[in-house]
This record gives structure tokens, C-alpha cells and sequence, in this order.
């Protein structure tokens, strides 16, 4: 069972939460139910919960000041945030969940599905990157933060060789030939890396279009990698995969 805290100023937010989780999360128990940072802060260090959903704007303290205040509790934060794209790709990035309002059933069950299959021991890189990447709004950030299954693993962006689809995981390739497996399906590494150069050559396989070394014809072909990985193309990917290798 999974102690959790709700803290948001707005009424309906906190019914909203209770509601759906009372309904669709019958492993989380709600511990607390807090108006305004200061209250959160005391229930946390009062119920050390397992996870807190927490808004961002609040009148007395903000989501980021409730954190600063907590940073030695070893909990999973879901932020439930109204905040624009440029805020949720900095979530991604540092492996942040979060939730945008009005919250759903499907986001609620995500979130929590997330906090009971990773464990977090130290959130602290994750929340420096979090800021630091708030703070860098003209640039896109150089590290992304990977949950495994034994806490957290900041990672360069330019050193992910590929990354190949496993369910709801993903096998992520480093041009060192170290290899991880991230909680995290494909489909959100495609919306995080795209950005950075890289491509969902077939629905198993994304890849850093700097670390191909050959595209191999054939019907879809196949990329040779800078590690001598052979990685399929799918033929509706092909033509598009051929324009980016004309523009590097």
C-alpha cells in the first residue's frame, strides 16, 4: 500500500485527486489532504509518504519552495500542473511525472503504476536537473535523467547511441557499450530525443542520426551503427530516414 499526500490550494484539484484515487487506485492510501505549502511541508514530515501529488501554483509557496523544504524525504513526486509545454518538457527530461489538469483516470493510474515500479533513493540530481532546465529556456538540455529499477541515472544525451523498444521499457545504447534498461517506453524517448537529432527509424528502434555509420539498401534497408550494431529501417521510414543522412 502506498501512502500519498495531496497538496493544492484549489478545492476542486484536491476533490478531483481524491476522487480518482479512491476509485481507481485501491493499492494508495491518501494520508492527507493539505491547502497551501506550509501545510504540505508539516505532512510530509509528519507522514514521510511514499508519494505526493503536489501543484506548482500556490499563493504562500510554489510546488518548487514545498521541495526545497523536504529535500531529505525519500518520496515519489507527481506534479499536477496547468504549467505550458516548455514546463512539461523540462518534467521529461528530468524523469519528473506530472499530471495536467483536470486530471484523468489513465493519468492517475500512470503515475501511480510509475512510483510502484521505481524507487528513487536520492532525488536530488533529479530536481537539480528539473531547475536547471526551467532556468535554460532558450536551450535544450545536454542530460536527461533515467529511472531504473534501483533509482536514477543522469545520462548525456550525446552519448545514446540508440535506443530499442522492450513492452513498457526500453534497452538505451551508449557509445561506450554500456546498456541500461529504462522504465520508460520508446514512445516517450522519441518526444524527449527527436529534438537532440534522433529518429524512430522502425517501431522497435530509435537512433542518433551522428552515431549511424552506413544505411545499407534494401527494401526498408538497415543502419549500420558507430558500434557495429545492425538496426532494421521500416520501408515506411525509409524516405524520410534518407533526407535526414543528406542533411548531416
Amino acid at each position: 500500500m502506498l501512502k500519498c499526500i495531496i497538496i493544492d490550494d484549489e478545492q476542486d484539484g484536491r476533490d478531483v485527486l481524491q476522487l480518482l484515487i479512491t476509485d481507481f487506485c485501491p493499492g494508495v492510501s491518501i494520508a492527507e489532504m493539505c491547502s497551501n505549502g506550509k501545510d504540505g511541508v508539516k505532512a510530509i514530515q509528519k507522514h514521510h509518504p511514499d508519494l505526493v501529488f503536489l501543484d506548482i501554483d500556490m499563493p504562500d509557496m510554489s510546488g518548487f519552495d514545498v521541495l526545497d523544504c523536504v529535500k531529505n524525504q525519500k518520496m515519489k513526486v507527481v506534479f499536477v500542473t496547468a504549467h505550458n509545454q516548455y514546463a512539461i518538457r523540462a518534467f521529461r527530461y528530468s524523469a519528473i511525472d506530472y499530471i495536467l489538469k483536470p486530471a484523468s483516470p489513465q493519468a492517475i493510474l500512470e503515475a501511480v503504476e510509475k512510483a510502484e515500479q521505481v524507487e528513487f533513493r536520492n532525488n536530488v540530481n533529479q530536481y537539480e536537473l528539473l531547475t536547471a532546465t526551467l532556468k535554460n529556456e532558450n536551450q535544450l538540455p545536454e542530460v536527461i535523467a533515467l529511472p531504473l529499477a534501483d533509482g536514477l541515472q543522469v545520462a548525456r544525451i550525446s552519448e545514446i547511441m540508440y535506443c530499442k523498444a522492450d513492452k513498457n521499457y526500453t534497452h538505451v545504447h551508449f557509445t561506450n557499450g554500456k546498456k541500461l534498461l529504462v522504465s520508460k517506453q520508446l514512445k516517450e524517448f522519441e518526444t524527449i530525443l527527436a529534438p537532440h537529432g534522433f529518429f524512430r527509424v522502425h517501431n522497435s528502434f530509435l537512433v542518433n542520426i551522428a552515431q549511424v555509420s552506413k544505411y545499407i539498401r534494401g527494401e526498408g534497408g538497415y543502419l549500420l551503427m558507430n558500434d557495429n550494431a545492425s538496426i532494421e529501417v521500416s520501408r515506411q521510414k525509409k524516405d524520410e530516414l534518407l533526407r535526414l543522412l543528406n542533411r548531416v
